[in-house]
């Protein structure tokens, strides 16, 4: 084999040719989807937070000299 090493990936010479290509990009929706699952969740709670933060006298903080979004994270 060649200095690159195909991880299981369908080869040219592969029986099961295109199907093969097939699969793994099933396969990869798959990971790519799961992946956006977790950062979408994790972008949602990080809302939440800030909204929560918001909320509290612990906001504050943000807008005393101006609004500052990144004073939020900070002060979560």
């Amino acid at each position: 084999m060649s200095d690159f090493e195909n991880d299981g990936l369908p080869t040219p010479a592969d029986p099961a040719g295109i199907e093969g290509w097939r699969d793994y990009a099933a396969r990869l929706e798959d990971e790519v989807s799961e992946i956006l699952g977790h950062l979408s969740a994790a972008m949602r709670e990080r809302a939440a937070l800030r909204t929560q933060i918001l909320k509290t006298g612990f906001g504050t903080e943000v807008f005393k000299n101006g609004f500052d979004p990144d004073a939020i994270d900070e002060a979560a």
